[in-house]
Parts: C-alpha cells; structure tokens; sequence
C-alpha cells in the first residue's frame, strides 16, 4: 500500500516531567524487588543522555494516522545502559518503536558516594504526523484510535488450561492470582507488562511465568499486529497444560 504524499511525520523525544503518581505506581510494582534503584527526575536523566537515537516510525500507524506519545519508565545500569522498560501508557503500534528505540539509549552513569549506580526515571517518545492545509483525509488522534480499534482483532490465550505444581489441569477457579496487562509484540510474544492494580507479587517473577504462555497475536485483516490484553496470573507457579496446548496456533 502506498502512503499518502500530504502525510509527513515528524519524531520528537521529549524528557516527561516526574510525575508522583506515576513514580509511586512504579515503585509499588517494585517494592517486592531487592535493591530498587534510585529515582531520579527525567531533567536529571536527560543531562545525562550521550546516545538517545529517536523511534523508527511504524508503517502502519503511518497509514492508519497513529500518533501521540509513549509513556516509559525505566531502570538506567552502572554503565548507563538502559535495562528494565515499562510502557505506562501509548498506542501498542507506538509502544513497540520506543521501546525498541530507547533500548539503544546510553547515559553517563550517575555516581553516589563515588560509585556507579542503578537509577530509575521516566520519559516521553512523541510521534507525530502533521498535515498540510489542503489534507481532507486527515483523523485527528481519538477518531484515528478508534477506527483501528475496531478493526483489530484482539490477541488470545492459547492455552486456557494450566498444570498446576501438584499435577492438577484445571482452569485458574479458586486460585490466587493478580491482573497484568501486556504489550505482545506482532508474533505473539511477551514483550512488557504491568500490573492493572497494585501488585502483591514480583513483576519481573510473573512476566518470566507469563512469557511460557502461548497467545496468538491481534491481526488487522491479515497482518499480525502488537497489541494490548489482560491476563490473570496465578501467584503459585504453573506449567502449561500441554493436552491444551495441542493445535496451538
């Protein structure tokens, strides 16, 4: 397909200004976490940027007039590589291009004390498509979403039965477990997650679970596509029922 000439997009990379409730919702995913870096405002992290390529944008949001930003969070290493990314908030299609962009991201490692060390902080991926005057096939963003939601078929959980520790296959009744949302990428596989509430388990500990999982991936017409879903986790470890399992995708 042949994107229109009078669509031109234009990336911005933007330091987001600390949010509380944003810092307090990504501590609380961590606070079952050993160690949990330091946080440090996004001014402070963007000081300290020596390598921050900008997002290749996605074909398909081009063609569907996808645009806004990506909310991340993020833990920076001794070395100022980036290491653990959650998406707070962005179009899936989006998600995928910044998350893959700020992976490359370098910084100049922050010191305490004199030693290198671990910090968390935050910040903003824009995409956005401008038009010229004469543009009548322009969306705006609301409308552009929601056209694509509608046309989207949502991901689903191939293998609705799991086996439980002690050898029992059954669905997850009766179990406890906690809600997380995730961003599969266009083969169906885990990319990111975060708990939909306060999480009373370890995230890095349910995503290494949910990542065994099998799901087939959201298709627009024929083209898998990234998207969101909702997933409930059992706490205590399961392993996939392989007799479900069989037909996969």
């Amino acid at each position: 397909m042949v994107l229109k000439r009078n669509l031109i997009h234009q990336i911005l990379v933007l330091p987001l200004a600390l949010f509380l409730s944003g810092a307090a919702a990504f501590a609380s995913e961590m606070k079952s976490e050993k160690n949990v870096p330091r946080w440090i405002p996004s001014n402070s992290a963007e000081k300290r940027v020596i390598y921050n390529p900008g997002p290749k944008y996605p074909v398909l949001a081009k063609m569907n007039h996808i645009q806004g930003a990506v909310q991340l969070e993020l833990v920076i290493d001794e070395s100022g590589n980036v290491g653990k990314i959650h998406v707070r908030e962005g179009h899936p299609f989006l998600a995928i291009a910044a998350l893959e962009a700020v992976r490359q991201w370098r910084y100049n490692p922050l010191e305490l004390e004199g030693r290198a060390t671990e910090v968390r902080t935050v910040a903003l991926v824009k995409f956005r498509l401008r038009r010229r005057k004469s543009t009548r096939n322009y969306l705006p963003p609301a409308r552009a979403e929601k056209d694509l939601i509608s046309r989207v078929r949502p991901p689903a959980l191939l293998v609705p039965k799991l086996r439980s520790a002690n050898g029992e296959a059954g669905p997850l009744d009766g179990q406890e477990s906690v809600r997380v949302r995730l961003l599969l990428d266009k083969k169906g596989r885990v990319v990111d997650g975060r708990f939909v509430n306060p999480g009373r388990g370890n995230l890095s500990m349910v995503l290494e679970q949910v990542a065994e999982w099998k799901f087939k991936p959201a298709q627009f017409g024929t083209l898998p596509v990234p998207w969101y879903m909702e997933v409930d986790v059992p706490l205590e470890p399961v392993e996939p029922d392989s007799s479900a399992a069989a037909g996969g995708r």
